[in-house]
């Protein structure tokens, strides 16, 4: 079993750790909806926009860091850069970065089996949408042996919800509203992450990862290229056709050529 001084948590810390993660998993997406519901009584387009640009620069962070370069190490950032990245996917309040790693990384080793810890095939879609996934920890985290070695990475899964608490006593202090509308912005965030599981796995007759166009072009980010990414999961281009929209990989592209980060390959066995 794979254990860590950060995988080993006291029995009062492991509660706090798991309500607040139910907080931000069932109760957070209600916020959305009630904020959705207030819009369509009293629409104001300056919180549309902020809205809108907030919820897709955590998906596009979620996208190019979480996934392309810490889970599938497709690329590598520079160092400033990744810092930079890993405080604002914190913020993001999907679960701290080696978690998140661990439960990607046994998607793709077990996909689309019983172990899978989200096919909507076996766990069905209403329980992958609504429920937390079923990991057995800590003895999961050795899918992110790397992360939980990385001084970084261990940092943030110390004191992810300081992080995260501190903002929100900050924004309650300013104005409680501000609290309620980012809670609203990450609730949206998080169901918008836990639908791709289910978009990406819906074809129910040959049971493989799908490409939704309708969903590639609303999102835009890359992510809805779920079969493509299946194919080649340590390829940080998402997108292989000309209609298939990858802003993600255009932005990976752009810090490469910026000398931001490295292109580096690693074949799917190395990545444990």
């Amino acid at each position: 079993m794979y254990q860590s001084k950060a995988s080993v948590m006291t029995p009062l810390k492991r509660l706090i750790d798991f309500r607040l993660v139910q907080f931000s998993t069932f109760i957070m997406p209600l916020f959305s909806l009630y904020w959705v519901l207030n819009m369509c009584v009293n629409f104001n387009i300056e919180q549309v926009i902020l809205f809108v640009f907030l919820a897709y620069f955590l998906g596009f962070v979620t996208t190019i860091f979480m996934h392309r370069a810490w889970t599938h190490r497709a690329w590598t950032p520079h160092k400033y850069l990744n810092c930079i990245a890993l405080f604002f996917y914190s913020l993001g309040c999907t679960t701290k970065s080696a978690i998140w790693c661990s439960v990607h990384r046994k998607h793709h080793r077990l996909s689309d089996t019983e172990q899978d810890p989200h096919s909507p095939y076996h766990k069905g879609k209403l329980h992958v949408m609504f429920n937390m996934y079923k990991m057995n920890w800590p003895k999961d985290l050795e899918y992110a042996r790397d992360l939980m070695n990385d001084s970084l990475h261990l940092w943030f899964y110390q004191h992810y919800w300081t992080v995260n608490l501190t903002l929100w006593l900050i924004l309650l202090c300013i104005n409680v509203n501000y609290l309620f509308f980012w809670w609203a912005v990450l609730g949206f965030h998080n169901f918008k992450n836990k639908s791709f599981n289910v978009i990406g796995h819906n074809n129910s007759t040959t049971k493989k990862s799908t490409n939704s166009i309708l969903f590639g072009w609303l999102y835009l980010h890359g992510e809805p290229w779920h079969q493509n990414h299946h194919e080649d999961p340590t390829n940080w281009r998402f997108g292989k056709h000309w209609y298939q929209i990858d802003l993600g990989a255009k932005l990976i592209q752009l810090f490469l050529l910026l000398g931001w980060g490295q292109d580096k390959k690693y074949q799917q066995k190395d990545i444990k």
